[in-house]
């Protein structure tokens, strides 16, 4: 379910991950469901069980993005060390 290389629905932008929390954390798990509202729901389920191909499929860039905010993160923290040593060296 996680290859992103294909167009399968789990990188499509109508498909929404479901997770799990263990302890302090969220998991993915091996399902989701999809929200287009072109499609039937039958249409769905059946796509969704299969991880196949449909019509309606579009490439979905929050996962592009997710990048790009962790990146963003690390250097604010990075950014953060940096500012703290400073107002320490005093």
């Amino acid at each position: 379910m996680s290859d992103v290389s294909k167009n399968t629905c789990v990188n499509c932008k109508y498909f929404i991950q479901h997770y799990v929390k263990l302890k302090y954390k969220f998991r993915k798990i091996e399902c989701g469901h999809c929200i287009n509202n072109f499609m039937k729901k039958s249409e769905k389920a059946k796509t969704i069980k299969t991880m196949g191909f449909c019509a309606f499929w579009e490439y979905n860039d929050i996962a592009d993005k997710d990048c790009d905010i962790e990146k963003v993160l690390i250097e604010t923290a990075e950014n953060l060390r940096k500012i703290e040593r400073f107002l320490h060296s005093d």
